[in-house]
């Protein structure tokens, strides 16, 4: 697995047969893959960032601080999608959902193909 915490800077993260954890993380391009693993995200979203979360088979999570701006995209095929905190849908399809937080000036897609998506708030 990785593990990064308190980084600074661009990140691309792929795992085959492991989990990808990454905390403190501060970056305007970061990118997340995993085959057979967990991702969990708990850093910040830069305005005009872009942001990837993708697991073939495994739980994505992602803590998305309040005050963020991003057109957020979220997809499933095999599992479920849960937000701890309101969020307003723009659009639904085909396991899909978009939403539009703040300004929407950053991108973050969140992908699991067989897994579930989990949307929280950071813990202080």
């Amino acid at each position: 697995g990785i593990r990064l915490v308190n980084v600074r800077g661009n990140v691309t993260a792929d795992a085959v047969n492991g989990s990808i954890t990454m905390r403190g993380l501060e970056g305007m391009r970061v990118s997340a893959s995993t085959i057979n693993g967990e991702i969990d995200f708990a850093g910040g979203f830069q305005d005009g960032g872009r942001y990837y979360f993708g697991a073939h088979n495994g739980r994505i999570t992602v803590a998305i601080p309040e005050r963020t701006n991003a057109k957020l995209g979220v997809s499933t095929q095999s599992g479920s999608i849960d937000a701890g905190f309101p969020v307003p849908v723009s659009s639904v399809r085909d396991g899909r959902f978009a939403v539009t937080l703040g300004t929407g000036s950053a991108t973050i897609e969140v992908e699991s193909f067989n897994g579930s998506v989990r949307l929280v708030r950071p813990s202080r």
